[in-house]
């Protein structure tokens, strides 16, 4: 009797858990696959030119599918057939709403439009999972306000700071010496490398210093987006269940990091709050001039009406989030510019040409490595812009999502209703002719140097002042940190990067330091292909580089 009720309870609790597997994947179909095609939007979606669909059963699904792989080869084919005449064309994105795709005569005019129209911040979000990731609790604050405050004003204070760091580090690093060449892997020693340099303005000396922190710093960024790309690949309702299971590896240097940076913090915060109540106390020298101090007394001041802002928590994921965003991209940009610059058919004649103005420019600044010294090397700005335009980082950018309900409209009779989300061609357009010329599948390092330099020389031998012209073509697209919507790369309108100042004194300080100081071959001498995923560009894992000091060179 008792086996048989124990029998019937056995099968009673396998059938309730069939059910509720059977609910859920009902649930996941019906959400993710049926729903769509009844809404307002499916039957937009059903008006509008797609790339990748094919005459067969679940078409968008399958495109979607195919977009994993193979979203660069859709961008072209949509570029070329739509947007070259104009128009709008759909984008397939797996697991997740479809984009719709802008031609590049559309962008300046919907990029003016106001974030109560259309939102910059929940497709991004959506790209990292930043509710199971970083916490949507830190999307904004005084950390973000920081970078687009204090750090760009102080960038001239920071020079010296910057340029020390990223010599220390290429040396621990690359331990490289005159005689004998060192192979290291590129991508990982030139995150490591900025990694080092960006610490020592986001978390100051002692942490940027504390090797533990730096690689479990660098570590939470890798794992952040490793998972927010994985978790991309999975219908939004199913994200709670999967969630949970990347998230140990973020805990796990979270953690670390917190153990590591939180004596530092606590110290600082005394310190700011001793200043506070008597006005006589001096801070000691070590409470620096770097963005974690001035994200500290800024949550000091919000803590008066709101004590949560200085949860110790908190603060440790609003500084790795800084890390995240300062490391992440900085890194990738100059692992491409290293491999396409050694690898070029001309590096001897750009490498000499790059040297020759470092060398110039140190000269004129007695030596001395100041904001004016920096803004001189437009070879150096050219060549880093240059991979950002022919390596950039993503086939699309610049996603947005239409919140105003009764979507917006643009010139041509473009009406765009609610909830859609957009995106710009990034990879076609840096690759058109129209922009480029007709070598704009090509790299070449002085794309953007050379008619600077000519005709700054030509004012020159007119009399002409060549410093304020500088200034006026900087702002036409010339320098590195200029937008426009045949350069994406930084973004465009008032979200551009607000931290390209910061990355790209960074990124200019290393490439200057590494054409005077190194002798560098790719390894296997052709450069090795990024990795192209979901629409992502990242350049290859295995690269690798031959480093040798230059002779003369300690």
């Amino acid at each position: 009797m008792i086996s048989d009720l124990s029998s019937e309870a056995s099968v009673s609790a396998t059938q309730v858990l069939l059910a509720a597997c059977g609910l859920a994947v009902a649930y996941v179909v019906v959400t993710a696959f049926i729903l769509p095609f009844l809404s307002h939007q499916g039957k937009y979606w059903s008006t509008q030119s797609w790339v990748g669909l094919q005459k067969q059963w679940f078409a968008r699904y399958r495109a979607g599918a195919n977009a994993v792989k193979n979203t660069r080869n859709m961008v072209i084919e949509g570029y070329e057939k739509f947007s070259r005449n104009n128009k709008t064309f759909v984008l397939p994105q797996f697991s997740t709403r479809p984009l719709l795709i802008l031609p590049a005569n559309k962008l300046n005019e919907f990029l003016s439009l106001p974030d109560d129209r259309v939102d910059p911040l929940l497709p991004n979000q959506e790209s990292i999972a930043t509710e199971y990731t970083v916490g949507s609790d830190i999307s904004h604050g005084p950390h973000i306000d920081i970078v687009r405050r204090q750090l760009t004003r102080r960038l001239p204070l920071l020079t010296t700071d910057v340029y020390e760091e990223l010599v220390f580090s290429m040396k621990d690093n690359w331990n490289a010496d005159q005689h004998d060449w060192t192979t290291v892997k590129a991508y990982d020693t030139c995150q490591k490398i900025v990694s080092r340099a960006a610490n020592r303005v986001f978390a100051g000396t002692e942490l940027c210093r504390t090797p533990e922190f730096l690689e479990h710093s660098r570590l939470y960024a890798v794992a952040v987006f490793r998972t927010g790309g994985i978790m991309r690949l999975f219908p939004k309702p199913l994200h709670p269940i999967i969630a949970p299971i990347f998230q140990r590896e973020i805990r796990k240097h979270l953690n670390i990091c917190k153990r590591l940076a939180l004596p530092n913090i606590r110290e600082r915060l005394a310190h700011i709050q001793n200043t506070q109540k008597d006005s006589t106390y001096k801070a000691p020298v070590r409470a620096q001039a770097d963005a974690l101090q001035w994200m500290l007394e800024d949550l000091n001041e919000l803590a008066k009406k709101d004590p949560s802002e200085l949860d110790e928590h908190k603060i440790v994921r609003r500084l790795l989030l800084l890390n995240m965003v300062a490391i992440h991209t900085t890194s990738m940009v100059t692992t491409n510019t290293l491999l396409d610059l050694y690898s070029s058919p001309d590096k001897e004649e750009y490498v000499s040409g790059l040297r020759e103005e470092v060398e110039r420019v140190l000269r004129e600044s007695g030596g001395e490595w100041t904001k004016t010294a920096i803004n001189s090397m437009y070879r150096i700005d050219s060549a880093i812009r240059e991979s950002m335009r022919y390596s950039d980082l993503g086939d699309v950018g610049m996603r947005r999502e239409v919140i105003d309900p009764k979507g917006i409209d643009l010139s041509g009779g473009i009406h765009i209703p609610y909830g859609v989300r957009i995106a710009a061609p990034n990879h076609t357009i840096h690759r058109d002719s129209a922009f480029y010329g007709n070598n704009a599948n090509e790299w070449d390092a002085f794309r953007f140097s050379r008619p600077r330099e000519q005709y700054i020389e030509e004012v020159q031998a007119a009399g002409g002042d060549a410093d304020r012209l500088d200034r006026v073509l900087e702002q036409k697209n010339q320098g590195l940190i200029a937008t426009g919507a045949d350069f994406l790369s930084f973004g465009h309108g008032r979200h551009s990067c607000p931290g390209r100042f910061f990355a790209s004194q960074e990124m200019k300080l290393m490439l200057a330091h590494i054409v005077m100081n190194y002798e560098i071959e790719v390894v296997g001498g052709e450069r090795p292909p990024n990795m192209l995923m979901n629409g992502a560009c990242i350049p290859s894992q295995t690269a690798e580089l031959r480093v040798k000091l230059r002779s003369g060179k300690a």
